[in-house]
């Protein structure tokens, strides 16, 4: 892409996403966006589902110029469509060169519901958010800008809790049904019905009959006993989801009996539901959208840039990576019917240096270096305003009255070259280059170290990605050791669906001799699966 040519990146925030999606058939746009940059024209990006001819579910989003705006009649541009990882890597992405009248959609990005709503949950929704972006291209006659924006959708929730509290529980006998109104702590918003049953083996069953006032969907249910600690025991749930719902509670009646100072002081079981509701959207934000000229010779600039770390500090998040690397290769996929579109497949211009690119380039050749990394006999170059920004312990090495503030030094000691190499990569363009398990390991330990969370993130995230028998066991240690709460729970249900597999190889005989606790840890889990 040519110097006259200005572009506009377009970030998109929907939070609480899978309590909009839970049950398909949705759709919702965006906030508009004017780009300056762009010709006076508007735009939005839609959002909705999509089946394919065997019946899969697709979230696919699109662009939209709206019916009306400013603009030329017919707007010619390049433009990208992705989703986006917690740490702004891309999942997926798709280019289009396009001609747009008012009222066009155009492009079409889709990835399975399934994937981004289970399979791989902890990528496309960190925090139950989505988030998809379009970055726009087109010819200048003047100086060429670069523009961006960010814009956030928040999905409302309502919380409510009925409790149920059954006196007399030791009296409950087979195939005999105790029926017991549950209510909130605001009548208005309706009750429900708890019918409480013993089956064969001891099990107490709980069924719900749902008597709720106009509080919106009901997308999650979950029911809890209640200790006389104030403690939680969840619950399992054994029947549906939303319309009505069965639940057991996982201690049978004879130990509950049994510890009934604990569970049922004077004869009372204690229970309750924990419900949220979704009324829909709850508010729409849209940051201002700022711009700035292509010449990025200013070096301090750059620096309070990463600095900032807002989320477009990877506006061009582009990688070597081909576009059918990042696509579905699937049969439901459909040719695009609007004839003003060309194939993404089509050549495209070249695009110019990045700021990704311009950060290479400032940490390969070493652009006024003015502090030592030295690991061993070797020493590499790098810049105290990076490692500050990305690292606050860095940060408090160098901003102190520590040895490496007064030396110009960081002696590192427990990382080997690679490993501070590529880290340092890290730090300056968001990017680790190709990683294997060792080095995946290697690099965790160090963003660990030097408290680098989206790095630590990444890097969690290509080991989830790549569990196997060989290696699930030292995984689960570099979790706990390192206290990753999401990293272990990602490995634990590994474990749990391959559960013979696992507990029949020789890693695992050779983990629980290593490592009992842990080994015990995942046991009880798979006690309380069954």
């Amino acid at each position: 892409m040519s110097s006259t040519e200005n572009s506009f990146a377009m970030k998109w925030g929907i939070k609480n996403f899978s309590l909009l999606w839970q049950d398909g058939g949705n759709e919702i746009h965006s906030p508009e966006f004017s780009p300056e940059n762009m010709g006076r024209t508007k735009w939005r990006l839609k959002l909705s589902s999509q089946y394919g001819v065997t019946k899969t579910e697709y979230i696919r989003i699109q662009l939209l110029r709206e019916d009306e705006d400013d603009g030329p009649l017919r707007f010619s541009m390049q433009f990208e469509l992705s989703f986006q990882a917690y740490d702004e890597s891309t999942l997926k992405f798709k280019k289009y060169n396009a001609n747009f009248l008012c009222g066009n959609i155009g492009g079409e990005l889709k990835v399975k519901r399934n994937e981004v709503l289970f399979l791989k949950k902890d990528e496309y929704l960190p925090e139950d958010t989505l988030t998809a972006c379009c970055k726009m291209w087109s010819k200048s006659d003047s100086v060429s800008r670069t523009g961006r924006c960010f814009a956030q959708t928040i999905i409302g929730t309502v919380h409510i809790t009925f409790r149920g509290i059954f006196k007399g529980f030791s009296s409950l006998v087979i195939n005999e049904e105790q029926v017991l109104r549950c209510t909130s702590e605001t009548p208005e918003c309706g009750f429900i019905i708890a019918k409480i049953s013993l089956i064969y083996n001891g099990t107490i069953c709980i069924k719900r009959e749902d008597y709720f006032l106009n509080l919106g969907k009901l997308r999650t249910s979950k029911l809890h006993l209640i200790d006389n600690a104030g403690n939680k025991v969840e619950c399992t749930l054994c029947g549906a989801l939303f319309e009505t719902g069965k639940y057991c509670i996982p201690i049978n009646k004879k130990d509950l009996i049994d510890q009934k100072e604990l569970y049922i002081p004077k004869d009372i079981l204690t229970f309750q539901f924990e419900m949220i509701f979704s009324p829909g959207i709850e508010s729409e934000k849209m940051q201002d959208p700022e711009y700035v000229l292509d010449d990025c010779q200013n070096i301090p600039k750059i620096i309070s840039n990463v600095k900032q770390r807002d989320i477009f500090n990877n506006e061009d998040n582009l990688t070597n990576t081909s576009e059918e690397d990042y696509d579905d290769d699937d049969d439901d996929d459909d040719d695009d019917d609007d004839e003003d579109l060309e194939d993404e497949g089509d050549e495209q211009p070249a695009l110019p240096t990045t700021f990704k690119d311009d950060m290479l380039s400032f940490y390969n050749d070493s652009i006024f270096p003015d502090v030592q990394l030295h690991i061993g006999t070797e020493t590499v170059p790098a810049h105290r305003d990076i490692l500050r920004a990305r690292s606050p312990v860095f940060k408090r090495m160098l901003a102190t009255d520590m040895k490496e503030k007064a030396s110009d030094c960081i002696n590192i000691t427990d990382l080997n070259l690679a490993t501070v190499k590529r880290m340092l990569l890290f730090l300056y363009t968001d990017t680790t280059g190709e990683l294997e398990l060792q080095s995946a390991k290697e690099l965790y330990f160090a963003s660990d170290k030097y408290d680098i969370s989206s790095l630590k993130r990444r890097c969690s995230i290509f080991m989830k990605r790549n569990l196997q028998l060989c290696n699930v066991c030292e995984i689960l240690v570099l979790a706990d050791i390192h206290q990753d709460k999401e990293l272990k729970s990602a490995v634990q249900e590994y474990i749990l669906k391959y559960d013979k597999e696992v507990f029949g190889s020789i890693e695992w005989k050779s983990f629980m001799e290593s490592d009992t606790y842990l080994a015990a840890e995942v046991m009880y889990l798979r006690c309380l699966k069954n």
